[in-house]
């Protein structure tokens, strides 16, 4: 059984790999990866690592993890600064796509002020990882006085968007392929 614990500096490589293995983008170079990393795991682990936690198999190596930005407008301000010129520097698609992640979770940031991305490895799927990892997020965000958060994953990802339901989470708009889920906590 996987253990559930915080996020260490060590478990970086790792998140990286499981966030590439995971990733729903078509294309697959290096550009992608890079862009990857930057917008969906290296932020928080610099910038935020105490909302991040693991899911750390039998020799404590991470198999999944949920990670968060617990506001909206900090994160928004900290990745413009330090992750967006990176990510402009990539190409016009990157560009819009991070525009339009702001763009879309800037909508409900009042509310539900916190976004998160959760990945799982193969090994960690199918034994209720993802339900604790969210419970250690969620709990970890109550106790920390936010209100909601809020995530995007693809409308024509039926298992997520299940997922999601199951756990609490609302649909709140369908847009350009995306389904925006808000959960109060």
């Amino acid at each position: 059984m996987l253990t559930i614990r915080p996020y260490e500096d060590k478990d970086l490589p790792r998140l990286r790999e499981i966030c590439l293995e995971t990733s729903s983008f078509k294309r697959s170079d290096k550009k992608t990866e890079t862009f990857l990393c930057l917008m969906y795991c290296d932020y928080y682990a610099l910038c935020e690592p105490e909302n991040i936690f693991v899911a750390a198999d039998e020799n404590d190596t991470a198999q999944g993890y949920i990670l968060c930005a617990r506001d909206f407008k900090t994160y928004q301000r900290r990745f413009r600064a330090f992750f967006q010129p990176d990510c402009d520097k990539l190409g016009p698609y990157f560009f819009g796509v991070v525009r339009g992640g702001m763009l879309v979770h800037g909508l409900f940031a009042k509310r539900y002020p916190a976004h998160l991305h959760i990945d799982l490895s193969e090994k960690a799927r199918h034994q209720g990882t993802g339900t604790r990892l969210m419970n250690a997020l969620k709990d970890h965000l109550r106790k920390s006085g936010c209100p909601g958060v809020m995530l995007s994953c693809g409308a024509d990802n039926e298992n997520a968007v299940r997922f999601y339901l199951r756990n609490g989470f609302q649909i709140r708009r369908k847009l350009g392929g995306a389904c925006l889920m808000t959960c109060d906590l």
